[in-house]
């Protein structure tokens, strides 16, 4: 849960808690009436009745609010948990990308890979040129026999 949202969230709780005291405060009137009109035991009765049931409402309040503080802490270990993870992914990729630069043989390979990719290329073209060569004299010879036949 976000921050703002939960001080939201504990801004209304506040507001309810007020609202419950408000209606303490319109039941204790009550009380006071009835103090005077019902007996001693109903009055003490129902002060009991009153005190157990703040006590009570007080307790729940309690209770919800290290519920959410609870809630609010193990969310919090999560995102914790998922950064630290995605940091250390991010940390291991980066090592790797260094060793890979780093790895001797590695370099060696890919200086083979090159080596051997110019060789290709130069064989590629010698090759062309000795075929080129070889057509030619084939045509040259070719003039000469075909001079000779006539």
């Amino acid at each position: 849960m976000p921050e703002e949202a939960y001080c939201e969230k504990l801004q209304n709780q506040e507001a309810a808690r007020r609202n419950q005291q408000q209606q303490h405060g319109h039941d204790r009137e009550q009380d006071r009436e009835r103090l005077v009109h019902e007996p001693a035991d109903v009055r003490q009765h129902t002060h009991q009745e009153t005190q157990r049931r703040q006590v009570e409402e007080e307790h729940q309040l309690r209770k919800q609010q290290t519920q959410e503080l609870e809630d609010l802490y193990q969310q919090q270990q999560k995102e914790l948990e998922e950064l630290k993870d995605n940091q250390s992914k991010k940390r291991q990729a980066e090592l790797l990308k260094w060793q890979r630069r780093q790895d001797p043989v590695r370099l060696q390979q890919q200086k083979n890979r090159q080596e051997n990719r110019q060789r290709q290329q130069q064989n590629y073209w010698q090759q062309q040129q000795q075929q080129y060569r070889a057509d030619r004299c084939h045509q040259r010879q070719n003039r000469r026999c075909q001079k000779s036949d006539r």
